[in-house]
């Protein structure tokens, strides 16, 4: 591994303790305790591609079926959709920095099929990852 690659990685890994801890800050001031609660299992635990909001309710010992709702009118997303942006974004990431195939990127952020993660990744970006990373070099 190149001294800049890992000096990227560092880098990347640095930014995203920034961003999940002003996340947390925001999330302790106004946010119910079991929603919390959901979103750090979700943070801990992103990037394992067994990970399902069957799961992270049962690691919470949360019963209730209304934390959906709950979750959608405090975080602005369903479950489901959450999970996907923290990985989407964690890929934006690596896309960025590294040179490494976009399929290695999309196993390592918790995809276990290729496919799932280009269509993700296009619904919610406009474009193929590989592309995606295209403009922003150009940027």
């Amino acid at each position: 591994m190149k001294t800049t690659d890992f000096a990227q990685q560092l880098e990347f890994m640095a930014s995203s303790v920034e961003v999940l801890q002003s996340e947390r800050a925001r999330l302790a001031r106004s946010v119910p305790r079991n929603v919390r609660q959901v979103v750090r299992v979700m943070e801990a635990n992103r990037f394992d591609p067994s990970l399902t909001v069957e799961r992270i309710l049962e690691e919470c010992r949360i019963y209730n079926h209304n934390i959906s709702s709950l979750f959608r009118v405090h975080m602005g997303l369903g479950i489901r959709r959450y999970l996907e942006e923290l990985r989407l974004r964690a890929a934006e990431e690596l896309l960025t920095i590294t040179e490494a195939e976009v399929y290695l990127i999309a196993y390592h952020v918790g995809y276990t099929q290729v496919e799932t993660f280009h269509r993700a990744f296009r619904r919610t970006r406009g474009v193929a990852p590989g592309r995606w990373r295209e403009l922003r070099r150009r940027a």
